[in-house]
């Protein structure tokens, strides 16, 4: 049977709670974001050991470093020793934000819900997906980011079919290249 905490289990929690956080994070999170301290604002708090699992609710905003977690509901799975299996944030929509490196753009995801697994460390966002860096666009109706592998499938519905826009690196200045007149294919120079 599970229970809902006790104001004495709740300042149990609140006294292991930034370190099993701090588990869930780095695994979404660069390394950098990982070392840094978490914030959690939400209208509501249900921490429950016996189910393992903390779920976050109503206009939740979860932030550590440049990592930035929206959502209607966030909710983490953990392991008997409370390490991370899972977090799924679900919203209208939900967003993931961070910003990697600082010569980049930050990376920007939103879906109606997104699925973090610890074990594959693979992020999937279904459901009016779409993943951003800067110009560089993926939307469909599931995307999923293989982290380790750094790849993406995008995968799209009748209604929502898969689009990517990629905008080429431009050179530093226009001098770097020459300039040349590109043609059709199969079309011959006049």
């Amino acid at each position: 049977m599970s229970k809902l905490l006790t104001l004495a289990n709740v300042l149990r929690l609140l006294v292991t709670l930034p370190l099993s956080l701090s588990l869930v994070t780095p695994a979404i999170g660069s390394p950098q974001d990982a070392n840094q301290s978490i914030t959690i604002d939400a209208d509501r708090a249900q921490l429950d050991r016996d189910a393992s699992s903390s779920i976050y609710s109503g206009n939740v905003r979860m932030v550590q470093g440049n990592l930035k977690l929206e959502g209607d509901q966030i909710t983490i799975l953990h392991d008997a020793r409370g390490q991370p299996l899972s977090a799924t944030i679900i919203g209208s929509p939900a967003r993931y934000e961070q910003q990697v490196t600082a010569d980049e753009p930050p990376v920007r995801g939103q879906a109606l819900r997104m699925e973090y697994s610890a074990n594959s460390d693979m992020l999937t966002l279904s459901g009016d997906a779409r993943i951003e860096r800067g110009s560089d666009i993926v939307t469909g109706e599931t995307v999923t980011y293989d982290r380790g592998r750094n790849k993406i499938l995008a995968s799209g519905a009748q209604k929502n079919r898969v689009h990517i826009t990629f905008t080429p690196n431009q050179p530093a200045t226009s001098t770097d290249a020459p300039a040349t007149s590109a043609k059709p294919p199969g079309e011959q120079p006049k």
